[in-house]
């Protein structure tokens, strides 16, 4: 998981270097109950602390925050192999990197076919997933 920025929002508010500096930016967050609800991140002290997403914007999918974030509506933390080409691309700022605790969040893939074996594409998919899904 990283906490990425739009460079425009950035030059805007601020990149925030401390825990302390995201009072004054838009956390993006999830709309949806999750396993933990925030963003955890690494105390400057070595403790753990989850920061509760603010504003007004929630989102129901990564996807979602992905384009949100781009269009600068604030920051978002979301996992490393869906922000890698737009961090490339320029589109996205990482910050706070030294608070990144290293968490990971799972993923499923289910399929809920008729029987027998598992589709050339349903196989093809799980198989990418299985790849390009992993952040460490």
């Amino acid at each position: 998981m990283v906490v990425v920025g739009a460079p425009a929002s950035l030059q805007r508010f601020g990149t925030p270097g401390t825990m302390a500096a995201l009072a004054g930016h838009v956390r993006l967050g999830f709309g949806y109950a999750r396993a933990v609800d925030g963003w955890p991140l690494r105390e400057e002290g070595g403790g753990r602390v989850v920061v509760p997403a603010s504003g007004r914007i929630q989102a129901s999918d990564g996807e979602a925050l992905r384009h949100l974030a781009i269009d600068g509506a604030g920051l978002a933390r979301l996992a490393a192999f869906t922000v890698r080409d737009d961090v490339a691309a320029g589109r996205w700022v990482p910050v706070l990197e030294h608070l990144n605790p290293g968490d990971r969040e799972d993923f499923h893939a289910a399929f809920l076919g008729q029987g027998g074996p598992l589709p050339a594409r349903v196989r093809a998919l799980l198989d990418f997933l299985a790849e390009a899904g992993r952040v460490g």
